[in-house]
């Protein structure tokens, strides 16, 4: 994974929930690779249901697009559902149904 570094670190410094690279060695990371791009998913739980979050997606589009269709096969054997949170941009693009919105408000 160490290999992704440069594209993961900009991704998860900027997200709602910014960590280090240890932090994020130390997850229960299902990694999928393309030649540019990478995919970071997380065993999680919504809903009462077992689900594969997408946390990271990183890289050239296309196939980052190629790596999310990966990911869904491996869910359809391992978890109930694909969850994503992110820019809604990449919830419509990638067939993603909205359930729920983040607010954040600055103090």
């Amino acid at each position: 994974m160490d290999k992704w570094k440069h594209l993961i670190m900009p991704v998860v410094e900027s997200s709602i929930s910014p960590m280090t690279w240890e932090e994020v060695k130390a997850k229960p990371i299902v990694l999928f690779e393309g030649k540019e791009s990478v995919l970071l998913a997380l065993p999680n739980e919504l809903l009462g249901r077992k689900m594969l979050l997408i946390w990271v997606a990183a890289g050239n589009l296309s196939e980052v697009s190629d790596l999310i269709a990966k990911c869904e096969e491996y869910a359809k054997k391992h978890f109930e559902g694909v969850c994503y949170v992110g820019r809604k941009g990449w919830i419509k693009t990638h067939g993603f149904k909205e359930i729920a919105v983040i607010g954040v408000k600055g103090f």
